[in-house]
């Protein structure tokens, strides 16, 4: 269980070009995440369309817009996906009206923090393209997943993205996830070209954080408004999932054992 002492750890999920199934994605790290036994949070900061509460089947009375307010607490404003996993969702259509700027947005990321420490890992979504709110709560993040589909456009626009927040900080974590994409060989395929084009006008490349394969059952769980494992749990899709959820769990760990309170005992 999450201390005061241990920061959740802030995982963002970005994309340059929308329809590349960033929410499905979110709410489906979030509940392998809990499974795998971390209390996560996840968060629908899309802005304009959040739609993980109809990935859900919830219909919240208080979600994003209420907390980022200030109206209610965060305890009031989350829904409960599993014991383990809660949800922060969009009750209402339009902006979040209390996330304007990127002062803003900042601001929400350091709330976020410090409100959440029974979490131990925050997953939001994003909306796609390069917003201003967006790129800031990357920034402010741990680390950000940035997907791609393997078109030329999501391509073009993933590495459009990738160049402007490594202009703003060369050293922020990105790791390139290839959703609906064939198999592993033509996900390795479609990170390769991406980092040589990152390394070549970027002199910089995202690691690479995992495929999740063009599958059916991902349909299926959406027209049922499910999580993927309750409609196929055997499925290469939650295989994948359930992967890059334990890579966010290894980093969490990983992260948490590098800095142990008795390391600074002593120290003015």
């Amino acid at each position: 269980e999450n201390t005061a002492n241990s920061s959740p750890l802030l995982v963002s999920v970005l994309s340059g070009k929308g329809g590349v199934g960033k929410s499905v994605l979110t709410l489906n790290l979030a509940e392998r995440a809990a499974s795998l036994g971390v209390r996560t949070l996840a968060v629908d900061l899309s802005m304009a369309s959040g739609d993980i509460h109809l990935l859900a089947n919830a219909s919240p009375r208080f979600g994003i817009e209420s907390y980022a307010a200030g109206t209610h607490p965060l305890s009031q404003s989350v829904t409960p996906l599993s014991p383990s996993c809660d949800l922060l969702l969009r009750t209402a259509t339009g902006p979040i009206g209390a996330i304007e700027s990127g002062h803003d947005a900042a601001a929400i990321c350091e709330r976020l923090r410090h409100d959440s420490q029974k979490y131990d890992l925050i997953i939001c979504d994003h909306g796609s393209g390069m917003s201003t709110v967006a790129t800031t709560i990357a920034l402010h993040s741990d680390l950000n997943l940035l997907v791609i589909v393997p078109e030329l456009t999501s391509i073009a626009d993933g590495y459009g993205l990738f160049k402007y927040l490594t202009e703003r900080d060369r050293h922020v974590d990105c790791r390139l996830v290839i959703n609906r994409t064939k198999s592993s060989t033509d996900a390795d395929y479609v990170s390769g070209k991406f980092a040589e084009m990152t390394d070549k006008f970027l002199r910089v490349s995202p690691r690479f954080g995992g495929w999740v394969p063009d599958d059916p059952a991902v349909g299926q769980a959406v027209s049922v408004q499910r999580p993927l494992a309750a409609v196929a749990p055997n499925s290469v899709v939650v295989q994948q999932i359930t992967r890059i959820s334990q890579a966010l769990c290894d980093e969490l760990s990983g992260r948490r054992s590098a800095v142990r309170p008795n390391e600074f005992s002593g120290r003015g």
